[in-house]
């Protein structure tokens, strides 16, 4: 070109290669000052994106960095953290937290959900009384073990040890007498309460039959023979040939004879009639020959007979007669009571009826307390008592008293009673002059000073 256009353009030296951190977009001829390659990304270190190998911030920075545990296996973890501090430390132990559940770990640190049970506190020991079926936490109020048995007083199988009843009660208890050889034996009891008393004896207890016993208590079959109370004496009237138990109903005996009152062999006791004994009639009057108005022709008592009766006439005698007419001998006997046994102190010689006074037996004896014999069991004196004579008793006393029989210690006796005389008598109550005094000296008589 020989003419200037205006289009040149002067040099500018830089690094023309735009990979280059130090690229410059007006350099237009490289001088080769491309250096550091460019490397793209956040470079703002506040970001999660931040690289520090990055030296051109490419736009990727959007997380800005929350600092925390990122590491969900550990108690400090935080959801919102994403960049690691080192504040992780308590590794995260799952289990139940709530001590008032049996699920509770001690060691967990994280509920898990898995507290279901609620903890119940209490006996848990079966095999102790205090168990309790609701209970799921033993809480050491087991203290008395489980006795199984019947618990109940009142039956049989009853166990006085048993705590637990286990349904072994069966047989109530009915007390009663369990003996059978006693009439209170009863069939029901099971349990005997002393109440048997009365030994049972086999017999007839029907007092209607003639096997009756009365010592009987429990009938054994043996009464057969109904009884049949009546007059057993043909003898009577009454006789019945069906009884067999006499019941002193045999009152009338029979008189066979003539009951026809026309007749002189009419006989008002007859109370079975024989009217060939009727022979005579009778001619009424007086027929007793001691009678005071006796007919000799009369063939007929007629009760007219009037008697001079000797009797006794005071109706309150046990011997009152009706038709005494005088009393000519005292006749009358009258009961006195009292005791009529003479072998009794109570003994009454008047008393005709004994009214049971008999109490005390005679003792014989010597009843003086004064007499030398006096016995003191003795009642009745026979005679017997001995009088006390009192007096020295002792014949060798010169107070000697041949008719005492008590001595009464006043027996004396004569003697020498100085002690210092030769003849001294110990026994000697009374002196009687009869001492020797006693003179010292040589009492042998071969001695030269013999005295």
């Amino acid at each position: 070109a020989n003419t200037n256009d205006d289009s040149c353009v002067a040099y500018e030296y830089g690094c023309t290669d735009a990979t280059y951190l130090e690229y410059s977009s007006t350099a237009n001829t490289d001088n080769e000052s491309c250096i550091t390659p460019v490397v793209s990304g956040c470079t703002d270190f506040t970001f999660v994106e931040y690289s520090s190998e990055a030296n051109t911030d490419d736009g990727s920075c959007s997380v800005l960095k929350v600092f925390g545990c990122i590491d969900a296996t550990y108690l400090e973890y935080s959801s919102t953290a994403n960049t690691d501090n080192g504040t992780c430390v308590t590794l995260v132990v799952n289990g139940c937290t709530d001590i008032n559940y049996v699920e509770y770990n001690a060691s967990a640190n994280t509920d898990d959900e898995s507290c279901s049970t609620l903890i119940v506190e209490g006996c848990t020991d079966v095999l102790y009384v205090e168990y309790d079926s609701l209970a799921n936490t033993n809480d050491e109020t087991c203290v008395t073990l489980v006795v199984s048995g019947c618990a109940d007083i009142n039956y049989v199988e009853y166990n006085a040890s048993a705590n637990t009843d286990d349904e072994s009660c069966v047989t109530l208890i009915i007390e009663g007498c369990t003996d059978l050889a006693y009439t209170e034996y009863d069939a029901l009891a099971n349990t005997d309460d002393s109440s048997c008393a009365t030994l049972v004896i086999l017999g007839c207890t029907d007092i209607n039959y003639m096997e009756y016993s009365e010592s009987a208590n429990t009938d054994n079959g043996s009464c057969t023979t109904l009884i049949v109370e009546g007059c057993m004496d043909a003898l009577y009237l009454e006789y019945s040939e069906s009884a067999n138990v006499d019941n002193g109903s045999c009152s009338t005996l029979i008189v066979e004879g003539c009951d026809d009152i026309n007749y002189t062999e009419y006989n008002s006791l007859v109370n079975v009639s024989n009217s060939s004994m009727c022979i005579t009639l009778l001619i009424e009057g007086c027929t007793d020959e001691t009678a005071i108005n006796y007919n000799t022709a009369a063939t007929n008592e007629d009760g007219s007979c009037m008697y001079a009766v000797n009797g006794c006439m005071d109706p309150s005698a046990d011997n009152y007669n009706p038709a005494a007419t005088y009393d000519e001998d005292d006749a009358c006997v009258f009961t006195t009571l009292g005791c009529t046994d003479v072998n009794f102190t109570e003994y009454n010689a008047d008393a005709n009826s004994d009214d049971g006074s008999c109490l005390t037996p005679i003792v014989y004896g010597c009843i003086d307390a004064n007499a030398l014999n006096y016995n003191v069991e003795a009642n009745t004196d026979n005679g017997s008592c001995i009088t006390t004579v009192f007096g020295c008793t002792d014949a060798a006393a010169d107070n000697y008293n041949a008719e005492a029989n008590s001595d009464d210690g006043t027996c004396a006796y004569s003697g020498c009673t100085d002690p210092t005389a030769i003849n001294y008598n110990s026994a000697a109550t009374v002196d009687d002059n009869s001492c020797i005094a006693s003179v010292s000296g040589c009492t042998d008589t071969l001695a030269y000073n013999y005295n």
